[in-house]
């Protein structure tokens, strides 16, 4: 399980020991320090949506992803999300 706050300092301590080589070594970036990192970045890449019937969805938790709502006799209001609203991804419209 990845921990976001162990990432951080983890990346900062590398990078802490790039910039400053003569200091003692008290951390190499193990594997699993790289595979949390790449998982918090891919985690955060844009979801294509699915369509279910004639709803469009969430392709990472299925959340509905458009709102109509009636708004007189012969007016409707359609909205599209860009990020889904239950799980915050990013929507990759096209």
């Amino acid at each position: 399980m990845m921990d976001r706050e162990k990432v951080i300092n983890g990346l900062e301590e590398v990078i802490a020991e790039a910039v400053y080589p003569d200091r003692p070594r008290k951390f190499m970036m193990p594997l699993e320090l790289a595979e949390d990192a790449l998982a918090l970045l891919k985690a955060q890449e844009p979801v294509k949506p699915v369509v279910d019937i004639d709803t469009w969805k969430c392709g990472n938790c299925g959340h509905v992803l458009e709102h109509q709502q009636l708004l007189g006799d012969n007016v409707l209001f359609h909205e599209q999300y860009n990020y889904c609203p239950e799980c915050g991804r990013k929507v990759k419209w096209e």
